[in-house]
């Protein structure tokens, strides 16, 4: 969607990826972000 919204624009949206994969990884309750990493997550 946001990729459609700013595509005339000659810059990639970088900042909304890293943003987004850093919330993502923050609000993770289940240590499913670490998990599809394939990390190891200490029990």
């Amino acid at each position: 969607m946001l990729n459609r919204k700013y595509e005339k624009r000659n810059y990639q949206l970088k900042i909304i990826a890293v943003t987004s994969r850093w919330l993502s990884g923050a609000g993770d309750r289940e240590e499913g972000y670490a998990e599809s990493k394939n990390k190891t997550v200490p029990a």
